[in-house]
């Protein structure tokens, strides 16, 4: 059996920015970006940092033969991509802002400190990558039914 401490709840959602606003050097590695709705997020946007969605919604895609394929929804208090995972991405993205969007981009040297402070077992990041997880595979799954 697991405890509560050492096995992430997966139906609690954690609010990981509020957990870094917490910290100290919030103000010196993370920056408010506004982005307007219809926008596509590209690299140029939020560069090789993490984007933490604070207000809005994003659409996810990937682009196949010239078509967006869309996969799902990033809301509050989800991330944009986080580079553990982006091989496992198709190669061309498709990140487009529904409404206005206000977001943190997040130093991701910053992001992994603040996390191994204030998370040491990885109960945060378990839980986002289940999370994507379901949501791709429904996804997946709703195709082929």
């Amino acid at each position: 059996m697991y405890s509560g401490e050492s096995f992430p709840n997966f139906k609690k959602r954690i609010d990981t920015l509020k957990l870094l606003k917490a910290d100290v050097d919030f103000g010196e590695f993370c920056y408010e970006k506004r982005i307007k709705k219809g926008e596509v997020l590209t690299q140029k946007i939020i560069g090789d940092n993490l984007f933490a969605i604070e207000s809005g919604v994003v659409k996810f895609g990937y682009m196949k033969e010239q078509e967006v394929v869309f996969q799902h929804f990033l809301e509050p208090m989800e991330f944009v991509i986080l580079p553990e995972y982006s091989e496992e991405l198709p190669a061309e993205c498709h990140y487009q802002a529904v409404t206005d969007i206000v977001g943190w981009e997040i130093d991701f040297l910053f992001f992994q400190r603040a996390l191994t402070k204030e998370d040491p077992h990885n109960l945060i990041l378990m839980q986002h990558f289940f999370g994507i997880r379901v949501e791709s595979f429904s996804e997946r799954l709703s195709v082929l039914i």
